[in-house]
Formats: C-alpha cells, structure tokens, sequence
C-alpha cells in the first residue's frame, strides 16, 4: 500500500511539475517566476515588519509576535522533516527540470519558500481583510514559482503551504488569546 501510494505520488509530481513548466516556459513567465521566488526568499519579511510596526505600532504587541512564533514553528518543524525525508530536489533526481534559479543544497520536503509564504498571507489576511485574496495569491504564486524553477515538486509546496498555514494558526491562538 505505502509503495503504491509512493508511486502514485510520484507520478502526479513529475506530471504536474511538466504542466506547470510548459506553461511557464515563455521567457516573460520565466523571468516572472524568477521574480516570484525571489519575492518568497524571505528577505523582505523582516522589512514588512518593520514597515507594518511604523504605520501600525499597535501591530508590535499582536502580529509581530504570532507571526514571530509562527516562523520559529515552521522553521523548526520544516528543517527536521527534511532532514528525515531526506527527499532529492527535482534538479537532483532522474526528473526533467527547468532548473532557473541557483540550486538550494538542502532537501526538498517541505518548501520553506511556500510556508513562509503562506504565514505571511495569513497575517497579511488578518490586517487586511478585503486582500485577503490577493495575500493568498501570492503567496501561491511564490510556491507555484518553486516548481516553475525546478527546485520543487507539487507535493512539497502543498505541504510547505499548509505547514505555513498550520503554523500561523497556531501562533496567533498561542499569542491572541
């Protein structure tokens, strides 16, 4: 049962990782993708923050905490599951790939990119409800952008996102209640 669900996996990721690398292979999509995983590197977290506190400093005592927590959860249970998956990067593996960007060196499930992405939307969500769409766009735009780049599969951005949501989660009911 578990070499069959394995297997099934598999197939689906190297179908989908195809699907959505032809149809980002257009040198504008590309350079868009590029752009996108950049976005979700996480250097600009920190900046938004900062940002957020100046126009709100109300946000010191509220967000910047749960989002703090949730980042401290999610790194810390991302790292530890790829240390024991020990899952191969699309690039590394026997699967064709589009490989756009500098090749991470650590393992491949979860995607921290798609986590921290999607913490980032809940927050952004939470300070700014009628964008909640848009924040969850982008941030699946940002795990879409992995795959695109050859440096994941489908299954490990699902994961990253809802490593990223569960994370949130839990640090605003640690934080707010």
């Amino acid at each position: 049962m578990y070499g069959t669900t394995v297997h099934v996996m598999q197939r689906w990721d190297r179908g989908g990782s195809r699907l959505v690398s032809r149809f980002t292979s257009h040198a504008v999509m590309a350079a868009a993708m590029k752009a996108l995983s950049r976005l979700g590197d996480g250097h600009l977290y920190p900046l938004l923050g900062l940002l957020l506190i100046a126009v709100d400093p109300s946000t010191l005592r509220t967000v910047i905490p749960a989002a703090a927590l949730a980042f401290v959860l999610e790194i810390s249970v991302q790292v530890s599951v790829k240390v024991r998956t020990r899952r191969p990067r699309p690039f590394q593996a026997a699967t064709p790939t589009n490989l756009r960007i500098r090749p991470p060196t650590d393992f491949s499930f979860p995607s921290g990119h798609a986590a921290g992405a999607f913490i980032m939307a809940f927050y952004g969500a939470h300070l700014w409800p009628s964008g909640a769409g848009f924040c969850y766009a982008i941030a699946s735009l940002i795990a879409i952008s992995r795959v695109a780049n050859g440096v994941h599969y489908p299954s490990d951005v699902i994961a990253g996102a809802i490593l990223g949501i569960l994370s949130a989660a839990l640090g605003a009911e640690v934080v707010w209640q």
